[in-house]
Order: C-alpha cells, then sequence, then structure tokens
C-alpha cells in the first residue's frame, strides 16, 4: 500500500513554517473507499487540537457547523445512482458517529496551512497560496485516482485555477445552480466550484445546498451540453 501519509508528513517536515497539518483522514478507508473525494477549504481554525493535524480532528468527528453538509454531499458523490429525494432522507441527519464514518473516508486539505479566524483574510488567503504553490501541488499530486474534488467557496476555486493544480482547466457552469464544474488536465478527476459549506441567506438551507449539487452533478453527467454553459 503506498505511504501517502508518510509522503504528507515528509512534505510538511519541509514547509518552512507554522503549518496546521492535512490530508487522508485515515489511509486504509481512504485506499479501499471506491469513490474518492479531495476536499479543499481556505484555512482551519486555531481550534483543530494539540497536534494541530486536521486528518486527527476528521478522524474524531470534527465539528459539524462545516462538516455535516461537507458529509452530505460526500455521501450523495457516493451514491449518485440513487434518486435524490431518497438521499436526502437517508442523510439529513448527522450525528458524529456519520461525521467519523464519512470522513475517515476522505483527504481534506486547506490551501492556507496556518491557522486563521473564523472570517479568511483573502489577501492572506492569496498570499500564502503564492508562497506555498509548490508545497501545495506537490501535496495534490500525492492523491491518485482521485474522483471528485469540492472547492469549498469561489476563492479557493479561483486560486486552484490560477495555479494550475489540475492543470489548464476550464470551469461550466451549471444554468439553475451556483455550482461549477471542470475536469482535471492529468485525470478523470471533476472538479467542483461551489459554496462554503457553512454558507448563509436565501437559498442555502442544508437541504437546498445538498439537492442543487447532487442533481447538479447529475445533470453533468446525463445531459452537460444543455445544463452548462461556459
Amino acid at each position: 500500500m503506498e505511504n501517502i501519509t508518510q509522503k504528507e508528513n515528509d512534505l510538511f517536515d519541509k514547509w518552512g513554517h507554522h503549518i496546521v497539518k492535512d490530508g487522508v483522514v485515515d489511509i486504509e478507508l481512504f485506499m479501499l473507499t471506491k469513490i474518492k473525494i479531495l476536499i479543499i477549504m481556505k484555512e482551519t481554525n486555531d481550534y483543530v487540537n494539540e497536534e494541530q493535524d486536521l486528518r486527527i480532528f476528521l478522524k474524531k468527528g470534527a465539528r459539524g457547523a462545516t462538516w455535516n453538509n461537507i458529509v452530505r454531499w460526500i455521501y450523495g458523490l457516493k451514491n449518485l445512482t440513487q434518486k435524490t429525494d431518497d438521499l436526502w432522507q437517508h442523510i439529513s441527519y448527522i450525528d458524529n458517529n456519520k461525521r467519523i464514518q464519512y470522513l475517515s473516508q476522505i483527504s481534506s486539505i486547506n490551501l492556507k496551512k496556518r491557522p486563521g479566524a473564523s472570517s479568511t483574510n483573502l489577501s492572506e488567503l492569496q498570499q500564502e497560496t503564492a508562497n506555498d504553490i509548490q508545497y501545495l501541488q506537490k501535496q495534490i499530486s500525492f492523491y491518485k485516482n482521485i474522483n471528485f474534488v469540492i472547492c469549498g467557496s469561489r476563492d479557493v476555486s479561483n486560486l486552484v485555477q490560477k495555479y494550475n493544480m489540475f492543470g489548464n482547466i476550464k470551469f461550466m457552469q451549471h444554468v439553475n445552480s451556483y455550482v461549477k464544474i471542470a475536469e482535471s488536465e492529468y485525470s478523470n478527476a471533476i472538479i467542483i466550484s461551489y459554496y462554503h459549506p457553512q454558507v448563509r441567506g436565501k437559498g442555502s438551507s442544508k437541504e437546498e445546498l445538498f439537492k442543487n449539487l447532487i442533481n447538479a452533478i447529475k445533470d453533468y453527467f446525463n445531459n452537460k451540453e444543455n445544463m452548462f454553459v461556459d
């Protein structure tokens, strides 16, 4: 079995400044799962844990405020052949056990590895991404055979695209939702640009966020010529 975790840790040792480690949560489950998912977020708060390791935080179930919606999205992407309403009925309620179950199967990274506040400073995010881009690109290269990449905000997907983290990609906009999708230049991975999981406002209930995302992905596979525009 490829030791991705060791590669991650070796890279973090070279990073050059204090960081919160991240990446594959449980290497055995990640390698075994059929649908592999990478979550890319802006940054993490400073409460993660004493080890300053997002992987440990997620393996213990993390916190519902951010991660409940992500668990729902993970479940939906792993079960796209089922009806969206049926998926929602199964995953609408999330507890810590469900978070542990599904978060343990993924890889999750932050562009800005130093912890931040509850609200991201965009200029800091952009600057640290630029400074660390060689490390970030190296880390992303560890995650082979990824099926879906979820970018948790337009700020994230803009930087992913700007720095060619998945090659020279071009996003297409879903006609009925906020979802944008691109295909990796290097693999079969689908890159998804979406809301931050804690988004607030009209049209951002947990059910709407789930159904809009899953229905858009289904549209992409079934009828992208009519449902997506450049």
